[in-house]
């Protein structure tokens, strides 16, 4: 039988693969915070500028915008 395996009792939490976890995890974090800062950024509205919600005119639709 090899050592560390024992068909009776799982292995111990400790022999998981817990620093790869806490790599990729990290990983995915790093990536949600740069696209997170990345799009959040984009369209800023200036201060001042108000909003004007979706109209219809001449029987089309005039999308959302900030004047």
């Amino acid at each position: 039988m090899k050592e560390g395996v024992d068909s009776d009792h799982p292995p111990h939490w400790t022999q998981g693969p817990w620093l790869w976890v806490l790599v990729g995890t990290l990983i995915v974090s790093i990536i949600g915070l740069v696209g997170l800062v990345k799009f959040a950024t984009q369209n800023v509205v200036e201060p001042g500028q108000k909003y004007v919600p979706p109209t219809m005119k001449d029987g089309e639709i005039v999308p959302a915008h900030f004047e």
